[in-house]
């Protein structure tokens, strides 16, 4: 998905890294399994004791999330380097990922390899790095597991230099590895016969289309979705709000124009409060399906449009 990948682009040759093995399990949601209790809540009292780092809002599956002089710091839930970091040990040795993550964020770790596996992680998909490459399952798949007991299957089918950070993204068939690369949080979307249909997690639409198919009532976009692919949803506007979307960016879509705010910002909360601000930054026709774009600064406009667009 060439919308996201380009954000990737220019670390892409930073991702290989020879012999890296790491799994990543599917964290909650409408599709994946239940969070680790436990996890969660050592994470919580950790920050409880370390209130001036606060979380950065990103986390997702086995992976916690802190922001710390505008970057994104990113650890493996209940390790030792988490507890030192919250401790207010900042590690000597680390990576940097400049503009790799959410919102257009610079990624910070201990070790590469968890920058990998955070980068690679989707909900509802489990992933397995080996040396570089992602390998993409459903959970509980019959795949998955053959692959855990023997190794890489014969029959599988691969995207080089697709996946985020330019990582190469193999799967045992087209259907799983296209709807890994189109994932968007707040979406499900279900690739059938070279064209993209797009749902909302959980909906009734979702739910009669795993039942019984393709819809009689229903929008096409030709050529309008990542590699040009045609889009399918039940309306306009999910197609719109899922083309507008981009990972760690809050957007809202007024009379076709997409307003871009970062999560949980002062600019935001008046925006919900007030509606449209007296002061701005507009790029007509900028904006994923040529729509304009509006946001509260230069900096976040940038950062979106980075994200968003091929």
């Amino acid at each position: 998905m060439r919308a996201v990948w380009v954000v990737f682009a220019v670390v892409a040759a930073a991702l290989v890294v020879t012999g890296c093995h790491h799994t990543h399990e599917a964290p909650d949601n409408d599709n994946g399994k239940q969070p680790d209790a436990h996890a969660e809540n050592q994470v919580k009292a950790a920050e409880a004791a370390a209130p001036g780092i606060p979380s950065a809002g990103f986390d997702k599956g086995e992976y916690v999330t802190l922001m710390h002089e505008g970057r994104v710091w990113v650890f493996a839930k209940g390790s030792d380097d988490l507890k030192s970091f919250l401790a207010g040990n900042e590690p000597a040795k680390n990576v940097s990922l400049p503009k790799a993550g959410p919102g257009g964020y610079t990624l910070r770790s201990t070790e590469l390899s968890t920058l990998q596996g955070y980068l690679a992680a989707r909900d509802g998909f489990v992933t397995e790095l080996v040396e570089g490459r992602i390998w993409v399952f459903r959970p509980g798949s019959e795949d998955l597991a053959t692959f855990r007991r023997t190794g890489e299957p014969a029959k599988y089918v691969i995207r080089p230099a697709a996946g985020p950070g330019g990582m190469t993204v193999k799967a045992p068939d087209n259907e799983t590895l296209m709807e890994y690369l189109t994932f968007k949080p707040g979406f499900v979307t279900r690739y059938v016969d070279g064209r993209l249909w797009i749902f909302r997690p959980g909906s009734e639409d979702l739910a009669t289309f795993e039942k019984t198919g393709e819809p009689a009532k229903h929008v096409i976009r030709p050529a309008a979705g990542p590699d040009r692919m045609t889009l399918k949803a039940p309306s306009t506007e999910l197609i719109e709000a899922y083309m507008a979307a981009a990972e760690g960016f809050e957007t809202v879509i007024v009379e076709g124009r997409i307003w871009v705010f970062r999560p949980g910002s002062e600019e935001l909360a008046t925006f919900r409060k007030m509606g449209e601000p007296a002061k701005y930054v507009i790029r007509p026709a900028a904006g994923p399906l040529r729509m304009t774009v509006k946001a509260p600064d230069d900096g976040t406009m940038a950062d979106y449009l980075r994200m968003a667009v091929n």
